[in-house]
């Protein structure tokens, strides 16, 4: 399984580092272009994104692939700054893509971008994330609000990495406001249970099962020990192994 394609809270990223010069990041892109790893690229801070790929890398510039709605893709020519993130072999690489315009490549239309100056690559595996409606049958998770002590939250769980995770709650549940920190409880059956601190990275509104108004919330573990950090890599690894043999049933 690769790494899912979110965008990255660059300010608390941490086992990553910064390609910043312009060789480097030619170089990065190259090998991106070449096995055309899939791509997404955000608009409008996460809300729109477009599938697509790298194409090839010229000394100041990028190609990359155009999407098959007339409508989006005007979005991205009009759209001063969006963020692309992709994969150098499964190692997860984001950057900020500036004025991208309408071109040919290899005799196809796309779009051509300035390169970026830098472009971040993560260097840790344990960033992969677990994605999947199953989790919620597999593990538990419980939220204790700061603000709201006795309010017991039991989010839905959309993924999940030794870095953090994505959570849905209903609205009418509670909220969780950005940048708080809340006490959080990570039950694996058969495994072991985890006591952590989360913090609200980003949210934003979605439409949970039912149409029921909810709120999807990115978050991060603050002080995972050595020991947990291994167990939840267990648990995704167990999974990612448990999921491929239903498959190939």
């Amino acid at each position: 399984m690769g790494p899912r394609l979110t965008l990255l809270d660059t300010s608390r990223t941490t086992g990553a580092d910064y390609v910043d010069t312009a060789i480097g990041v030619a170089a990065v892109l190259r090998k991106v272009a070449a096995t055309r790893a899939r791509a997404a690229l955000y608009l409008d801070d996460g809300e729109t994104f477009l599938h697509t790929c790298v194409l090839g890398v010229e000394p100041d510039a990028f190609y990359f692939e155009k999407g098959p709605d007339p409508k989006l893709n005007g979005e991205v020519l009009a759209a001063r700054e969006m963020t692309l993130v992709t994969a150098d072999h499964s190692v997860p690489v984001q950057f900020t893509v500036a004025a991208a315009e309408a071109a040919t490549f290899e005799g196809a239309d796309a779009f051509r971008a300035p390169l970026p100056e830098r472009l971040l690559r993560l260097q840790r595996r344990d960033f992969y994330r677990l994605t999947g409606p199953e989790l919620n049958s597999v593990m538990r998770v419980q939220v204790v609000p700061a603000h709201e002590p006795a309010n017991l939250l039991q989010p839905v769980v959309i993924d999940l990495s030794c870095g953090g995770m994505s959570i849905d709650i209903p609205i009418a549940s509670g909220m969780l406001p950005d940048r708080s920190r809340h006490t959080c409880t990570l039950e694996f059956p058969g495994l072991a249970r985890i006591d952590t601190v989360l913090y609200v990275c980003l949210s934003r509104e979605v439409s949970m099962e039912n149409g029921v108004p909810g709120r999807r919330y990115g978050v991060e573990f603050l002080n995972l020990d050595a020991k947990s950090v291994a167990l939840i890599q267990r648990f995704i690894n167990d999974e990612e192994r448990r999921l491929i043999r239903s498959a190939r049933k």
